[in-house]
């Protein structure tokens, strides 16, 4: 299996909420950097997509593009989904109380976010900061204030 086959089965899987079938996917050690203050270890990143899985159901990474150069492989994608489920970012220490369903949809801007790939598995995870992407503008267009 090539690693652009890999990086879209672990995005079908994070998308899904299947965070057992995702870390098999990533090493322990698996690291997040980009718009998130601190980056975000395994279980945080895991923990992250449980939830927006649960709040959106149909959350998809919409991948239009992926390119295999040495061992990373970039992205072209655009998340969308909609909120039929609680969206409870408590467990992550943001102070946002949980949001009931609010049945809006979101759709985001299109990001470049490169995996980097070690023994068989990503290793990491590089989101760069684009306007309009991330979880800021999730929250945003469920017309919630953004923590700074």
């Amino acid at each position: 299996m090539s690693n652009v086959d890999l990086a879209k089965d672990f995005c079908e899987a994070l998308g899904r909420g299947d965070v057992e079938t995702a870390s098999r996917y990533i090493t322990d050690d698996f690291v997040v950097t980009g718009p998130t203050p601190q980056p975000l270890g395994k279980a945080e990143f895991l923990g992250l997509h449980a939830i927006l899985a649960q709040a959106f159901p149909d959350f998809n990474f919409n991948i239009s593009q992926a390119v295999e150069s040495s061992d990373k492989v970039e992205l072209t994608i655009q998340i969308s989904g909609t909120q039929t489920g609680v969206l409870d970012l408590t467990p992550t220490g943001m102070p946002i109380p949980p949001v009931s369903p609010t049945g809006n949809p979101i759709r985001l801007a299109v990001e470049h976010p490169v995996l980097t790939m070690r023994g068989g598995k990503f290793s990491s995870l590089n989101l760069p900061v684009v306007p309009g992407g991330g979880l800021p503008s999730i929250l945003s267009q469920l017309g919630l204030e953004v923590p700074h």
